[in-house]
């Protein structure tokens, strides 16, 4: 417990993930807790190290974060004669932020010492390691509490483009590396890079149909700026290929436009002619319409590419063999689907399906 120089209103510190004073409180119920008086004075300020103290059978010790760590590691803790009790050192060792080694170590003493807890030691240890392995998550959650947005969204505010792309690469996709790639992908135009993150991306969260609004906005700012790159890069090709052939890409159709969707498609197609992919692609594309979940801005932006390739043929030798058959399939599916007869606007395409017949 602390007080301003000159005053006597009790404060308490608040302290960060690294132990540092990141605010000082004041009290407002010390009346619920028993006071002791040590001889030392400490002075603090913002950002300063932490102090902690604590007392066990009438002997009262404080320490500086760090010295705390180096004492409980070593083994240096004076109680005046008495050892430290095992349950105290794990506590201490918490707050003191001692090695994830060194915490299991401490947890893993403490329980060899409960009679009767043999069984459940795996048990208590798995816990306490999925207990670390948390503790980011958390501190994540009381930051963006606090202000709005993580320390590392915040942080990536003042970094250079490079510091940012090594960052991504450094780390795991998380909502935070989500919201900084996000940033990224305003300032870069598509390149090798965003190619190699946006992998990154696409095989930690591989579900398109599950991505939640972030997620889907980084995907179609990627696609929006892959439109504006003047060579292909089949590595990303080939990811975006495997997301239409299931199709999951378009659960993005909320987020980018008819246009943008309908122009990357047709350059995926195109850029598929020399491997044959193109004709898998676009029998996938007519699998979409014909399944029972149909996405209404999806229904335009599909039949308008099938068309757009069927009547120019684009497909080889046999072209106006396998051209008239998928046309076949979209008349069929047009007047057998309901979602697809509700969903396709008005213009020359509906009338094209509207007046022929279904076989």
């Amino acid at each position: 417990m602390y007080r301003r120089l000159g005053g006597n209103v009790p404060y308490v510190q608040e302290v960060d993930r690294h132990g540092h004073i990141s605010a000082f409180i004041e009290a407002t119920d010390i009346e619920n807790y028993k006071i002791y008086h040590i001889d030392q004075a400490w002075t603090r300020q913002l950002s300063d190290h932490a102090i902690f103290g604590f007392r066990w059978e009438g002997v009262t010790r404080v320490f500086e974060r760090e010295a705390l760590r180096d004492a409980i590691r070593c083994n240096l803790i004076d109680l005046g004669g008495q050892e430290i009790p095992l349950l105290t050192k794990v506590a201490l060792a918490r707050v003191s932020g001692l090695s994830s080694s060194d915490l299991l170590s401490a947890v893993s003493n403490f329980v060899n010492s409960v009679k009767g807890a043999g069984l459940k030691r795996n048990a208590i240890l798995r816990a306490e390691r999925g207990l670390l392995q948390s503790q980011p998550d958390w501190w994540d959650r009381i930051y963006e509490c606090e202000f709005g947005q993580s320390e590392d969204v915040a942080a990536a505010e003042n970094k250079n483009n490079d510091d940012i792309i090594s960052w991504l690469y450094n780390n795991n996709v998380s909502n935070d590396w989500k919201r900084i790639f996000a940033v990224v992908l305003k300032k870069f135009l598509f390149d090798e890079r965003i190619a190699d993150l946006l992998t990154k991306f696409l095989l930690s969260e591989d579900n398109v149909a599950e991505f939640d609004d972030l997620s889907k906005s980084i995907l179609g700012r990627v696609i929006e700026s892959y439109l504006f790159l003047g060579d292909a890069n089949n590595d990303f090709e080939d990811l975006i290929v495997d997301r239409i052939l299931d199709g999951s890409l378009f659960y993005i159709a909320s987020i980018v436009s008819h246009r943008v969707l309908s122009d990357f498609l047709r350059r995926i197609i195109s850029s598929r002619e020399e491997s044959g992919d193109d004709s898998m692609i676009i029998e996938s594309l007519i699998d979409v319409l014909e399944s029972d979940v149909v996405i209404p801005r999806v229904v335009n932006v599909i039949v308008e590419v099938i068309f757009g390739f069927e009547m120019n043929f684009a497909y080889g030798e046999n072209s106006a063999y396998a051209g008239q058959r998928r046309i076949t399939r979209l008349i069929n599916i047009f007047h057998n689907n309901p979602a697809v007869n509700l969903y396709l606007r008005d213009g020359q395409l509906r009338n094209v399906l509207e007046n022929a017949s279904p076989d």
